[in-house]
């Protein structure tokens, strides 16, 4: 099995007539002898390759050594996202008001890296605050609640299914975190106007 051990973004699969580019996930300008071992191209989307991770090396920072996820391990690592957000104005919402954790905490050292490698905090944060994801997950459950009665616990529940069996469909790793935090803060308390997606 391969760990994505980048952004979890979408690969393009069997099914298509390209696919993604390969990342040397140790450098090759820092581990040149390893530049033709398979067990160091990982597939990466070409944000996470070109992007963010360029030349950066997952196993050394300016501090020495560090600890990485491996893509090729045998078992995948799952990683835990819990989201909490500042205040409850979702129409607002920045970056700087997303708080999150990342877990668990016996791979707190490959997370750390990770992030660092990838930009995961910030593009994780940044993909909760856009019209097409967050606000509209938001929204999907307000008007589903108002127009079509299902209460939000009962698409909570529901996502929880889904978040655990596909986390990767429809992003549901993050969506379900998100949506988690939302409740806490009172979202689904009642629609007002603030909140989008209700009148």
């Amino acid at each position: 099995m391969v760990l994505v051990v980048s952004c979890w973004a979408l690969i393009k699969g069997e099914n298509h007539n390209y696919r993604e580019a390969y990342d040397h996930y140790l450098p090759k300008g820092h581990y040149p002898f390893n530049s033709i071992n398979f067990r160091n191209l990982a597939p990466a989307c070409h944000e996470c390759n070109s992007t963010y991770k360029l030349g950066k090396d997952p196993a050394h920072n300016h501090s020495g050594r560090r600890k990485a996820f491996y893509p090729y391990a045998p078992i995948a690592q799952p990683i835990n996202i819990k989201v909490d957000l500042l205040h409850s104005d979702i129409a607002k919402l920045t970056l700087a008001d997303i708080n999150m954790e990342f877990g668990p905490t016996a791979v707190n050292e490959q997370i750390e890296t990770w992030k660092d490698i990838y930009g995961i905090e910030e593009r994780y944060k940044a993909k909760l605050c856009t019209e097409s994801d967050g606000k509209a997950w938001l929204t999907q459950v307000l008007d589903e609640w108002k127009e079509l009665g299902r209460d939000p616990q009962e698409f909570l529940k529901s996502l929880e299914l889904n978040a655990r069996k596909r986390p990767f469909t429809d992003c549901n790793f993050i969506k379900k975190p998100f949506l988690d935090a939302c409740y806490r803060k009172g979202l689904f308390d009642e629609p007002t106007p603030a909140n989008p997606g209700s009148v």
